[in-house]
């Protein structure tokens, strides 16, 4: 009985370990790279929803045209250029079967 309930405690003090974390770093995450110009802008959609509960933007700055940015885009796919996150995510994690730009990376997921 007191194994049990020492990892009952373990446990309690893992998920409210990451309560905490999460209650710190959402406002934080939710407006990531976002300037505050970004943050005031109206977007496309807003009507739909007039009073949301949260709201989040992430954005990042690109210093390039869309003819440079373009390119980049229509490459991302699983079976095209990848999808420029982690790769271990990709193959080991969700166990998707990738093709990367990288030629030194084995992008197949082999079972």
């Amino acid at each position: 009985m007191k194994k049990l309930l020492s990892i009952f405690a373990i446990f309690t003090c893992l998920a409210l370990l990451a309560v905490v974390v999460i209650v710190l770093l959402t406002p934080w995450m939710d407006r990531y790279g976002a300037t505050d110009a970004e943050l005031a802008a109206i977007y496309p959609g807003d009507e739909l929803v007039p009073h949301p509960a949260s709201f989040v933007n992430r954005a990042i700055t690109i210093e390039a045209g869309p003819e440079a940015i373009y390119p980049w885009l229509v490459q991302l796919d699983a079976n095209k250029g990848g999808w420029y996150s982690y790769d271990w995510l990709e193959t080991h994690l969700l166990r998707c079967p990738m093709v990367n730009a990288d030629p030194t990376f084995i992008g197949q997921f082999s079972a």
